[in-house]
């Protein structure tokens, strides 16, 4: 993570809230560790208020790592996915894709 210029976060969301394992990785980094980096989020679960945690849980702690966090964050419903666990929604795809532009378009200033 160190020598990363992006970082995606990405997790489900059990009980409105983040996994422990990202909690527990986060809370292991150093205050100024994401400092510069471009740290995009995306979370996915089973009820559509859940992309609330994105942005009143993750990004608070992504920007007192000092990470840049972009405008974008993407919530992707369980009903995006198909048998083989692949996103078959346009609309969620399409969301990604503009995440993945902001933070390469973040990069390249």
């Amino acid at each position: 993570m160190e020598s990363a210029d992006l970082i995606v976060f990405a997790t489900p969301i059990y009980q409105a809230s983040f996994t422990g394992a990202l909690k527990n990785l986060l809370d292991h980094l150093q205050m100024n560790a994401l400092k510069g980096k471009i740290t995009g989020i995306i979370t996915h679960g089973h009820v559509e208020k859940h992309f609330l945690v994105a942005e009143y849980q993750l990004k608070p702690i992504l920007s007192y790592l000092k990470g840049l966090v972009p405008t974008t964050n993407v919530f992707i419903h369980n009903d995006a996915y198909d048998e083989e666990n692949d996103i078959v929604d346009s609309s969620a795809l399409e969301r990604l894709r503009n995440l993945a532009e902001e933070m390469l378009e973040l990069a390249h200033k």
